[in-house]
C-alpha cells in the first residue's frame, strides 16, 4: 500500500514539473494581453468618420456606422439600431413638420447644439422611437430619426455640416 501511495505522489510531482515547464517563459509584449474588446474599441475612437455627402451638407459619419445612399433618404445602420435622414427645403422647423412626424410637446427632448446648429428633438414621435430636426444655413432642414430610444445621437449630430459653412 505504501509503495502505491509513493508511485502515485511521484506520477503527481512528475506532472506538477511538467505543467510548470510548458510555459510561455517569454515576457508579453506591451498591449499583447490586452482584452480584445479594448483594443478594438479604442481603434474605434480613433479611427477617422467616413463623410458622406447629401447634396447641399455633408455627414461625418463614426467609425462602426454603415451608410447607405439613397435618392430621397440616408441609412445608417450599427447592430440593430437605424438612423434615417433626410432633408427638405425650408428656413426653419415649423410647426407643421413637427406635426406631420408625430412630435408632440409632451415628448420634447433636449435640444442638442452641435456647431451652427441647433438639433430639436422629440421621443415616440409618429415613425421613430426619437429624432432630431434642424434647418441649415444651407435652406434645408434635415431630419435623424431613430428605431432606437437610447441611441446616443449626438456624435451624428455634431458631424452634419452645412456645406456653405464650409466654404
Amino acid at each position: 500500500m505504501k509503495k502505491n501511495l509513493f508511485q502515485v505522489a511521484i506520477a503527481a510531482a512528475a506532472m506538477c514539473v511538467m505543467v510548470a515547464c510548458t510555459g510561455n517563459t517569454e515576457k508579453p509584449v506591451a498591449g499583447e494581453d490586452a482584452d480584445s474588446t479594448e483594443v478594438k474599441a479604442g481603434e474605434a475612437e480613433t479611427a477617422e468618420p467616413t463623410i458622406e455627402s447629401r447634396g447641399m451638407y455633408t455627414v461625418a459619419v463614426p467609425a462602426g456606422w454603415t451608410v447607405n445612399q439613397y435618392a430621397s433618404n440616408m441609412l445608417l445602420t450599427k447592430g440593430d439600431v437605424v438612423l434615417d435622414v433626410k432633408e427638405w427645403n425650408g428656413t426653419e422647423v415649423s410647426a407643421k413638420s413637427l406635426e406631420n412626424l408625430g412630435c408632440k410637446p409632451e415628448n420634447k427632448l433636449e435640444d442638442i447644439v452641435a456647431g451652427k446648429n441647433t438639433w430639436v428633438g422629440y421621443k415616440d414621435a409618429k415613425d421613430f422611437k426619437k429624432v432630431y430636426l434642424t434647418a441649415l444655413s444651407s435652406g434645408d432642414v434635415v431630419r435623424i430619426g431613430s428605431n432606437d430610444a437610447d441611441v446616443d445621437m449626438k456624435p451624428i449630430l455634431e458631424g452634419v455640416v452645412s456645406n456653405k459653412d464650409k466654404e
